[in-house]
C-alpha cells in the first residue's frame, strides 16, 4: 500500500505540473486570440475587409481557438485511487475476521454487483477497480515477478491458502 501511494501522489504531482503548463500555454492562445480578434475589428472598421468577410474569418479563427474557452473538467480521480489502496488494506481483514454485514459493506463500497449461475460466482465492480484489476492483470503477465520491494507472504502459507483468494481470484478472471 506504501508503493502504491507512494505513486499516486507521483502521479497526481505530474498532473499538477502539467495542468500547469497547460493554463499557461491556453492563456497565451487566449490573449493571442483575442489580439487577432482586435485586429479584424479594426479592418472591419477601416473598410480594409466586407462584413461577411469579418464573419467567415471570424468563424475560422473561433474554430481554431475554440480550446481557449473551455475549462478543464476536474476529474478526481486522486481521491478514489487514495480511497481504493484504503479500502483494499481493509479487505483482507473483514473478509478473514468481518462479520456477515462487513463484508457485504466492503462488497458495496467496491460497487460490486455479485452474479451467481448456479457453478460459479461473479463480481462485477465499478469502473475504476475493473481498470485496476485489469492493470495488475496486464503488469503481472508482461512482468511476472512485479510485486513490491517489501511484500511476504507469511511463513507456513501460499497466496493459494488465503482466505480471501477464491473472491479475488474470480475478480481477476473477470
Amino acid at each position: 500500500m506504501d508503493w502504491s501511494r507512494k505513486y499516486i501522489h507521483e502521479l497526481k504531482d505530474k498532473e499538477i505540473n502539467e495542468d500547469i503548463l497547460i493554463q499557461e500555454d491556453k492563456k497565451r492562445r487566449k490573449e493571442e486570440f483575442e489580439l487577432k480578434k482586435f485586429k479584424m475589428r479594426e479592418m472591419l472598421r477601416d473598410e480594409k475587409i466586407t462584413e461577411e468577410e469579418y464573419k467567415s474569418d471570424l468563424k475560422i479563427l473561433t474554430d481554431k481557438y475554440k480550446d481557449t474557452g473551455e475549462e478543464n473538467g476536474s476529474n478526481d480521480w486522486y481521491s478514489e485511487m487514495i480511497g481504493i489502496t484504503n479500502l483494499i488494506e481493509e479487505i483482507e481483514k473483514v473478509i478473514e475476521r468481518g462479520t456477515l454485514e462487513a463484508k457485504r459493506n466492503i462488497l458495496s463500497r467496491l460497487g460490486s454487483n455479485l452474479v451467481w449461475n448456479d457453478e460459479m460466482l461473479s463480481i462485477y465492480s465499478r469502473k475504476s477497480i475493473n481498470t485496476l484489476v485489469e492493470g495488475i492483470k496486464g503488469i503481472k503477465s508482461e512482468f511476472p515477478k512485479f510485486e513490491p520491494k517489501k511484500y511476504q507472504v507469511p511463513q507456513g502459507s501460499n497466496e493459494k491458502n488465503r482466505a480471501f483468494d477464491p473472491i479475488f481470484s474470480t475478480l481477476l478472471r473477470g
